[in-house]
């Protein structure tokens, strides 16, 4: 089974957005995939600078990537629309983000947000602390977080190619907040039954993977000081709430990726 055929990295000409492109040769190293960088303007004006910007990024590539130029009316909307359209099922989207909390994102939009909702691809998401001079040339690890919910089936294509195709050795966590623990400060062996369940499954299909139960309260920041010790990819998948619903209840997802100082793999509600 091969889950990942192309990379597509969308780039607007700013800072935030050319912070993906170190993380996109990464993958692109690792995948031995072919790389589409594409922009979209409003005018041809913005469309001639932004070919030179696109020009200058393949160079980062020595296997190369093709340059996609789109005309739009809406820089917005335009991505969300194109990844939706596309006939390609087989991609991932790789972009940088402020992660934006919930109230300024409710006020201001995000286009980060936008994608991970609705594309059918799932998404790689490089957040504000991820420093693209500290990378390492190659990643070794996935660490996949659980919580025992439906979106957590998402994450099996990608656990079962980690090694395949990414060259990543798979690891399953789950975090256990105090009050589902035992007397004594420890996990219930009861609560811990979804990322056991997880590992059983992939043994199933041939897929060795070790998994760990981890004690924390604040479970964003118990995933990614785990996952920065050991300079790992963090993987986990999103119900996708929009922002008046995450006013109401904290995105553990949008936590994450703000915090984390690796890139976070994010399989949306669509993919």
């Amino acid at each position: 089974m091969t889950l990942f055929t192309k990379l597509i990295v969308p780039l607007d000409g700013s800072q935030v957005a050319s912070r993906a492109l170190p993380v996109a040769q990464i993958l692109a190293s690792q995948l031995q995939v072919p790389t589409t960088l594409i922009s979209f303007a409003i005018s041809d004006e913005s469309l001639d600078l932004a070919r030179e910007r696109l020009d200058a990024a393949v160079e980062g590539f020595p296997q190369g990537a093709e340059v996609r130029l789109v005309r739009t009316k809406s820089v917005r909307t335009s991505l969300t629309t194109h990844l939706t359209l596309t006939p390609e099922r087989h991609g991932l989207v790789v972009m940088a983000t402020h992660a934006l909390g919930p109230i300024t994102e409710m006020l201001l939009g995000s286009v980060a947000d936008d994608v991970v909702r609705q594309s059918p691809l799932p998404v790689v998401l490089v957040g504000p602390r991820v420093d693209p001079n500290a990378l390492p040339g190659h990643y070794d690890e996935l660490v996949a977080c659980v919580d025992g919910g439906p979106a957590d089936d998402r994450l099996v294509p990608l656990l079962t190619v980690a090694r395949s195709e990414l060259a990543l050795r798979p690891k399953l966590i789950q975090v256990v907040t105090s009050t589902r623990r035992g007397p004594d400060g420890t996990p219930d062996v009861i609560l811990a039954n979804p990322v056991e369940r997880m590992a059983k499954l992939l043994d199933e299909r041939d897929i060795a993977v070790d998994w760990e139960v981890l004690p924390g309260d604040d479970i964003a920041a118990t995933v990614t000081e785990y996952a920065a010790e050991r300079h790992a990819i963090l993987a986990l998948a999103t119900r996708g709430r929009d922002p008046l619903q995450r006013l109401r209840e904290a995105s553990t997802a949008l936590s994450v990726v703000r915090h984390a100082t690796d890139p976070v793999i994010i399989f949306g509600p669509s993919t």
